[in-house]
């Protein structure tokens, strides 16, 4: 199986926590986006076709009453040919694009080398 580290900072916009409408949450756009980016398996993937999405580290925040401004995820997307590599790549990009955008955040991701595991 070839796999690929994923890293991913999301951007929004800090407010006091007893005024959230005045900020964007960059926690509840990379929660949406991890629910999200489920249907890579269920509805991008053939089912016949190997595919691994694992989300295994989130950081946010740094106080109880603050909604955060950036949240940061890291994980692991693993497929069997380069070909459909591609295609989730591309599927994922837009699914955190739309996802974030939706919620008034933005985000960047960045895939590591491709690496052969057994």
């Amino acid at each position: 199986m070839l796999c690929q580290k994923i890293d991913i900072i999301v951007h929004g916009c800090s407010a006091h926590g007893s005024q959230p409408h005045l900020g964007h949450d960059a926690i509840v756009a990379a929660s949406a986006f991890v629910m999200n980016s489920q249907c890579l398996a269920s509805r991008v993937t053939d089912p016949l076709q190997d595919m691994v999405l694992t989300f295994n580290k989130v950081a946010a925040g740094s106080q109880f009453n603050i909604i955060t401004d950036t949240a940061v995820l890291s994980g692991a997307l693993g497929y069997n040919t380069v070909e459909h590599g591609a295609l989730l790549r591309k599927a994922l990009e837009k699914i955190l694009r739309n996802t974030v955008a939706m919620l008034d955040c933005t985000a960047e991701i960045t895939f590591g080398e491709v690496e052969e595991r057994a």
